[in-house]
Formats: structure tokens, sequence, C-alpha cells
């Protein structure tokens, strides 16, 4: 309601999920992807991803009209590897009451081997191949995706 000439939020986003002001594809979205959407992400969208596990945000915060946020990193908020490893108890101990819920444990799985194949992230390694082997066919997608991007090519 506030926008006017600037375009920033369009210039700033990394998949290019504006298709024109105030107007978005959800299929370009990693925030789409990484929190609403259920099932495999496709190969082209799981380049896109990024660092990113649980959202994006980066329209937000270049919007001149938002607060300032505190770009900080939270504090205790797990690592690719540690998303990966993470066991459902200690899953719910420690988001089942937050926002992270919405994605869930796998989805957020989902999204870490994604995020560790786009951005290479070989600490992923070791934990990749169990996820790979669930029947979870988005998680495992994923991981196998992952691995094979992070796995060095035999000669």
């Amino acid at each position: 309601e506030q926008c006017g000439s600037c375009v920033r939020c369009l210039s700033a986003c990394p998949t290019g999920a504006f298709v024109a002001p105030g107007v978005i594809d959800s299929a370009r979205c990693i925030s789409y992807w990484t929190i609403e959407h259920r099932g495999p992400i496709p190969d082209a969208v799981k380049r896109q991803i990024g660092p990113h596990v649980f959202g994006c945000d980066i329209c937000q915060e270049v919007c001149p009209f938002n607060a300032p946020l505190d770009l900080a990193p939270t504090p205790g908020v797990p690592t690719r590897r540690e998303w990966l490893e993470m066991g459902k108890g200690a899953w719910r101990g420690r988001f089942r009451a937050t926002a992270l819920n919405r994605a869930g444990r796998r989805g957020l799985q989902r999204n870490a081997a994604c995020s560790a194949g786009a951005v290479s992230d070989a600490s992923c390694l070791k934990a990749l191949p169990a996820l790979a082997a669930l029947p979870d066919r988005a998680a495992s997608d994923a991981a196998r995706w992952a691995l094979a991007r992070l796995s060095p090519s035999p000669r």
C-alpha cells in the first residue's frame, strides 16, 4: 500500500519471484518452497535456495517501509548439519511451539539438504546418507540431490 516508485524488493529477490510490483509468483519464492510447500522440491528451485533453510525475507529486509531488522544470527539456530541430524525428541523439545513447526522437522531437513547442496556445505556429507535412505520422498530426494552435488566425481 505504501509502495511507490521503489523497486528494491523486485531488484533484491534472488529468484525473481516478483512478477510485478506487489505481485509474487509463489513458484519462484524461497519462502513458499521452504515453509509452505509439502513434498519434493524441483531441482531448479533447490539450486536457488542458497543458504536459506526456513524462509528468505530479503524483500522485507530491503523495504524502506519496514522497521530496521536486527540481522544478527539468532542464537541457538541449528546449522544445516544439526538440522539433518536432529531426532524427533530434540525437535519436539526445541521447536514444537515455534513458527519453525510450520515446515516440520522433515521439511526443515529437506530444506537443509537442499541448502547444503546449493552452497556446497561439505560438513553435511556424513549426515545426508541417512536422510537419503528415509521413506520420506521429499527429504530423501533432497538428500540424494545434495549428495550428488557434494560427492567427488569418480575419476
